[in-house]
This record gives C-alpha cells, sequence and structure tokens, in this order.
C-alpha cells in the first residue's frame, strides 16, 4: 500500500513540474493597423425599372422598383427591407503594416438577410455583416489616382464578420487575425474586382466588389451583377476623397 501511495506522489510531482515547464503563451499577430480613413455612408443606390422605364433611387440600396417619385427624390428604406436588396451602409479604409509591407484593408458593412424557412418564404430575418477587402498599396494608388471613366481594382483577399448567420467570424479581432495569418495565405484566393467608375470632378460611381467581369454582367442580367447601365452606387467625389488616408 506504502509502495503505491509513494507511485502516486511521484506520478503528481512530475505532472506539476511538466505543467510549470511549459508556459502557456499567446500567437503572435505581426499585421498591425495603422491609420484609418473617415467612414462614409451618404451613398445611394440607383438601378433602372425595365417595366416603368424609369431609374429607381435608394439611400444605400440597389432596388429596381420605381415609386414615389424616386427617380430624383431617393427613398430610405428600413434595415430589413435593404437586406433583401443589394446594399451598403458603410466604407472605410485601413492601413495596415504587414511583414514588412503596406495594405488596405476596405470596411464594406452591409445588410444580409434570408428566409428561416424558405420553401414557404417564411420568417424573414437579417442581421449586419462587415466584409473585408485587402488591397495592396498599388491598387489603392490606383483608386486613389483614377482616370475618367471605369477602373478596374483589384483585391487580394476578403472574409466577413458580424452576423452569426451571415459571416465567417463573429468578430473583428477573429476575421482580422486570420486574414493576415500568413503571406502564403494572403495570396492564396482569387482576387475580385472593384469597378469604380469617374464620371467627372464631382460624381463617382462604383459596382459590388464581386467576382463577376463587367462584360459578362452585361450579358447575364442578374441582379447584383456588374452593369453601369442599369445598375450603380453613386456618391459625391468630396466625400469618396474621405477615403483616402492623410498620410
Amino acid at each position: 500500500m506504502k509502495t503505491r501511495t509513494l507511485l502516486l506522489l511521484l506520478i503528481s510531482f512530475i505532472c506539476s513540474n511538466s505543467i510549470t515547464a511549459q508556459p502557456r503563451e499567446d500567437g503572435e499577430v505581426t499585421a498591425k493597423i495603422v491609420r484609418s480613413s473617415q467612414i462614409v455612408t451618404s451613398i445611394v443606390g440607383w438601378e433602372y425599372d425595365m417595366a416603368q422605364k424609369k431609374w429607381a433611387g435608394y439611400n444605400n440600396t440597389l432596388n429596381n422598383q420605381y415609386r414615389r417619385n424616386n427617380n430624383k427624390v431617393p427613398i430610405k428604406l428600413t434595415p430589413s427591407d435593404m437586406s433583401n436588396c443589394n446594399n451598403v451602409i458603410s466604407l472605410q479604409f485601413k492601413k495596415v503594416m504587414f511583414d514588412g509591407d503596406v495594405y488596405y484593408l476596405l470596411y464594406y458593412t452591409t445588410y444580409e438577410g434570408a428566409w428561416r424557412y424558405p420553401s414557404i418564404y417564411k420568417g424573414w430575418f437579417y442581421g449586419k455583416v462587415t466584409i473585408l477587402y485587402v488591397f495592396s498599396s498599388e491598387e489603392y494608388e490606383k483608386l486613389k489616382n483614377m482616370q475618367e471613366g471605369i477602373n478596374a481594382i483589384k483585391t487580394i483577399r476578403s472574409t466577413t464578420y458580424g452576423h452569426e448567420s451571415f459571416s465567417m467570424f463573429s468578430n473583428f479581432n477573429s476575421a482580422f487575425n486570420d486574414l493576415f495569418e500568413s503571406k502564403e495565405k494572403l495570396f492564396k484566393e482569387k482576387p475580385m474586382t472593384w469597378y469604380v467608375k469617374k464620371e467627372d470632378e464631382k460624381t463617382i460611381r462604383f459596382q459590388s466588389i464581386s467576382y463577376a467581369e463587367l462584360k459578362s454582367g452585361k450579358i447575364l442580367e442578374i441582379s447584383d451583377s456588374p452593369n453601369f447601365d442599369m445598375r450603380y452606387f453613386e456618391i459625391s467625389y468630396s466625400n469618396f476623397s474621405k477615403l483616402f488616408i492623410q498620410e
């Protein structure tokens, strides 16, 4: 009995020393946000109503239903109604340093929605989601120095955080750490394109960021396909320029 007690004491001593010898260490995050742009919210969505032959304007939302003279004065929708359409609540850029290089992170915040019972179209629910798009410093400079006409700005990688039903991550830190886990992982995805059109010195129009090409958007008439002839978000150049970070 005494031998068994001594053996148990010896095992306990070895285990306690083993635990003491291996301290817990948090993973190191090398990516750091160093600067931020202003947040931009004054965005209007314009989409052409084929039946009425009129443009329909909605605040922060693309919706092709003309009503209440909204070809002249945009209508404000509820978050629930917005979540049933292509929408953007706000935009903001942040400058990120990662392994000696500079990247720019676009916060593209939107409402997403879905039916709880899709077979009978019942139980619509929605939530706020922020899509994080990573751009190289070269692509960001192209955005700052746009020529008149359509400019194609390429992303590197993206992910989402926010409402659990519509996002990859529940919070920003988890999403950020996943994006900048390693250089190898950062450049694994196929680039997406942000089509931004500089109409003149006063007006900027843009499409939702997607994998779709502009030419295919005109052929395949899908509600969120890029097509400046049918839909676009519009913002004044003075507001859009608030996304340019002051160095």
